[in-house]
């Protein structure tokens, strides 16, 4: 007889999700201030003030004086740069295309009430019709305007303004869904 055990394990693989803080997004700076003059020497002359108050002590190492050099420099660029707000969409939906929608949206409620008479439904058809042509045409003449933009943006070599402009133009809108398990295991989503 020999002194191995076999021994049987079951391993799950799960994607690990240590890092993830629900509810608190990174924010930036907008950097792209700096390229004032006024602002970069404001945001310099500020570093350097804060930097010359700072005390050194004989036991700090080189890992905590870049600490305390970090707080101070993100601490200026927050205040002087200020935080940049979520990306912005264009948005091509305006005042034109919210009158078209309320009166197909009256159309359909009117169709609704009546139990869908013939005329009721030819007119819902109509307004349906000129609803989507409209939203088309303003989707369109918007995405001719970023179109220009764009190409404005690569003759005068703005490379990172251009691609980011690209970026956003082809994102899709992504919902977010929560998706949690009850007591019996089973999946529950916020529909």
């Amino acid at each position: 007889m020999s002194g191995h055990i076999e021994v049987i394990a079951c391993l799950r693989v799960r994607i690990s999700n240590v890092k993830q803080v629900i509810g608190i997004r990174t924010s930036k700076q907008n950097v792209s201030k700096l390229t004032s003059s006024e602002v970069a020497e404001q945001s310099r002359q500020q570093i350097a003030e804060k930097l010359n108050h700072m005390t050194l002590i004989d036991q700090d190492n080189g890992e905590e004086l870049w600490e305390r050099c970090k707080i101070i420099i993100n601490s200026v660029a927050v205040w002087v740069l200020s935080i940049m707000g979520p990306a912005h969409k264009g948005v091509w939906f305006g005042v034109e295309c919210q009158a078209t929608t309320e009166d197909k949206n009256k159309a359909y409620r009117k169709m609704q009430q009546v139990y869908g008479t013939r005329g009721l439904i030819e007119e819902y058809k109509e307004k349906r019709s000129k609803e989507k042509t409209t939203h088309k045409r303003k989707k369109k003449e918007w995405m001719n305007v970023e179109l220009e933009n764009m190409e404005l943006l690569r003759k005068q070599h703005e490379c990172r303004k251009f691609y980011e402009a690209i970026n956003m133009a082809r994102k899709q809108f992504k919902p977010r869904v929560h998706i949690c398990r009850n007591e019996d295991g089973t999946l529950i989503n916020n529909e």
